[in-house]
């Protein structure tokens, strides 16, 4: 009996020891991963505040002076923008 109580408290005695390490290794490994994430994420936040300088424009507007009346159906299928071209 009473070899049995030691064996059972020794054993119960590793398994804490085991499940503590594992649970230190984990913590350890994810807190570098977050922490990495972390920096990437401040990378990124860090790149995304640049604003340009000025505002290219390639070509000017297109501007249409015709006065051009268009039936009901042209008026539908212009609604339906490229979609339907």
């Amino acid at each position: 009996m009473f070899l049995q109580t030691k064996w059972s408290m020794s054993i119960s005695v590793i398994v804490d020891i085991i499940h503590n390490f594992i649970n230190e290794k984990l913590n350890h490994d994810m807190g570098k991963k977050y922490k990495i994430l972390d920096l990437k994420i401040n990378k990124l936040a860090r790149g995304q505040n640049r604003n340009p300088d000025s505002k290219i424009q390639f070509h000017p507007r297109v501007v249409t002076n015709a006065n051009i009346e268009f039936s009901d159906e042209e008026i539908v299928l212009l609604n339906k923008r490229l979609k339907y071209n």
